[in-house]
């Protein structure tokens, strides 16, 4: 996918994830506890099974799925501007919206309490999504309901009840930094030997727990490789594996191990048929 034609998905995607946020907000605004933070958590199970882009969903997983910080500003921003926007017209449709909006905005303060909710909320957030991905909706069905019941901040929603309101608080900057804040705080305390230890987890579509030397691997772009070794950086520890390419001059090259048995991003790359972005082929080298 060329470089423009990523970024205008990234745009697209991200946006889509500010609406659905943006009607669970509208109607936790509507109908208030204790009905609105249990039905607000359709916007984010919404967000996790399309495969939208939300920067309090996403930004947990910057390192471990290898998220460049220009993508994951694209979609901060993009979140903000859109909720924003899409906050203004949910406030011209409904004008009841307008009071419990500007009472929200207005108890927001640059301060260490909100920075420190702003973090307990990126914490829950991370683990939500997590969970999800893990295969269970419970902790979006608890913990969204549990982040608004404790008045932590979450900065999407907080950008579209600032629309609803048409007012702008300089608090959404900091609200963002304390869910980044949380959520990567959560992610090192779930990560023990982080990434190693998740690459080396058994794979649900049958691949053998670890690598198999002079294994065929197909890409998910199309191409082969067979699998020279798995070998360890003497300066980081890092586990790598060096792979060589079955066609255009057996050019050798080299991946960490996490990102060779990693999964492949839908959202990124939605005409992508695997699941992983190498998986193992039943053929046998002729070293085996």
């Amino acid at each position: 996918m060329k470089k423009g034609w990523h970024y205008l998905d990234l745009i697209r995607l991200s946006a889509g994830a500010s609406l659905l946020i943006g009607l669970g907000d509208y109607v936790l605004l509507k109908i208030g506890t204790p009905v609105g933070p249990f039905l607000f958590s359709f916007g984010l199970l919404g967000v996790c099974v399309i495969g939208l882009n939300l920067f309090t969903g996403k930004c947990g997983f910057w390192i471990e799925d290898k998220i460049k910080i220009r993508d994951l500003s694209i979609v901060l921003i993009t979140n903000i501007i859109c909720g924003y926007i899409f906050g203004v017209l949910f406030g011209l449709m409904d004008s009841s919206l307008l009071i419990p909006a500007s009472e929200k905005v207005a108890s927001w303060d640059m301060s260490w309490g909100f920075f420190l909710k702003s973090v307990a909320c990126g914490a829950i957030m991370y683990l939500a999504v997590d969970l999800y991905k893990r295969g269970s909706k419970l902790g979006i069905l608890l913990g969204v309901p549990l982040f608004i019941f404790c008045g932590f901040q979450h900065s999407i929603a907080n950008a579209i009840t600032m629309g609803i309101a048409v007012e702008f608080s300089w608090t959404i900057l900091l609200c963002a930094l304390g869910n980044f804040v949380g959520a990567i705080v959560a992610w090192s305390f779930c990560r023990k030997d982080s990434l190693r230890a998740a690459a080396r987890e058994p794979k649900k579509n049958g691949q053998p727990e670890d690598i198999v030397i002079h294994g065929i691997y197909k890409h998910f772009k199309g191409g082969s490789y067979i699998v020279e070794d798995v070998a360890e950086n003497s300066e980081t520890g890092e586990m790598m594996v060096s792979y060589r390419s079955l066609y255009g001059g057996t050019k050798l090259y080299v991946r960490p191990y996490e990102m060779f048995t990693s999964k492949i991003d839908k959202g990124k790359y939605p005409e992508a048929t695997q699941e992983y972005r190498f998986e193992l082929q039943n053929i046998k080298s002729k070293n085996n």
